[in-house]
């Protein structure tokens, strides 16, 4: 494990009978295995390395996500999320991966039952990179997913998401919109450096006090010089202790166009609506010469 102070030493998770939950073998299908270890204060954790040494066909294992909890009062729990087999006979055929942390929670400010949340949400965003590139003139958009509805807010762009790196303190009210799922972050591409890169961010519920800090470190790209694929929002999920997390997910598609010969700037835009929400509106970038090949980030 790699935290900002310092680096743990490699633990060896053993393949044993685990007596007290179930009398079973570990790394089990369907299974989630606990594992107790002591190491030195290593700060936030950013990233771990895990694996196994066995090669061949089916002597692997997938895994979905991995959890990291502090043993504190004060402690928190981190999420690394996977999706990927540890087998030298699949896939890529890789048998250790490194894990970014893709978000925390503050254990001790789990909300009270008795406590309603009613939508309000302090957020502070870590604007650009420490090289000082990422900073926008972009005013962005904040749209909140709840358990009951949505909610769209406008954010005025300021000067702590131009001159960059720098934080951003908002505070949103989203309404009656149930428990908090997922935010998308969007920009509008205005004035002359209209791309955004965000690193993390943090969110605190002003009605009960409970904490997470997100992951994102991704731009929104609306000029498609910063990435391959480019699209103007991401979004994060909610990560919440005791909850099965939910992965941001990458959908690849390929769309063959017909005639396109009265289009003004080669460009087409697109838009996945599923059960539960939509994607957003994200451009395609149109090849003359082969089918459009597109991947985005979304939940």
């Amino acid at each position: 494990m790699f935290g900002d102070e310092q680096t743990s030493r490699r633990f060896y998770l053993k393949q044993e009978v685990d007596w007290l939950q179930s009398g079973e073998t570990r790394f089990r299908q369907q299974h989630m295995d606990l594992f107790h270890i002591e190491t030195e204060d290593l700060g936030t954790i950013h990233k771990v390395i895990i694996g196994h040494e066995a090669e061949g066909y089916g002597a692997g294992i997938f895994i979905d996500y991995v959890l990291i909890t502090e043993n504190l009062v004060d402690g928190r729990q981190f999420v690394c999320y996977c999706s990927k087999w540890f087998d030298s006979g699949q896939v890529d055929g890789k048998i250790e991966r490194i894990l970014s942390v893709s978000a925390f929670y503050y254990l001790d400010s789990a909300p009270d039952k008795s406590v309603i949340s009613q939508g309000r949400w302090e957020v502070i965003l870590h604007n650009g990179m420490e090289d000082g590139t990422g900073g926008t003139t972009s005013n962005l958009i904040i749209i909140g997913y709840g358990t009951e509805g949505s909610s769209v807010m406008n954010i005025g762009n300021d000067k702590t998401m131009l001159a960059v790196p720098d934080t951003t303190l908002i505070q949103m009210d989203f309404g009656a919109i149930g428990d908090l799922l997922k935010i998308r972050f969007e920009i509008d591409g205005v004035g002359d450096q209209p791309d955004y890169y965000l690193e993390w961010a943090e969110l605190r519920d002003l009605d009960t006090d409970e904490r997470i800090t997100v992951r994102v470190a991704k731009w929104m790209d609306i000029t498609g010089i910063r990435t391959k694929r480019p699209q103007a929002f991401r979004e994060i999920s909610i990560f919440r202790s005791g909850e099965q997390p939910l992965q941001i997910q990458n959908y690849d598609g390929k769309v063959t166009a017909g005639d396109m010969r009265l289009l003004n700037d080669d460009s087409l835009q697109a838009q996945l609506i599923g059960d539960y929400s939509d994607s957003g509106i994200f451009p395609l970038i149109y090849n003359r010469n082969k089918k459009v090949n597109y991947e985005l980030s979304t939940e």
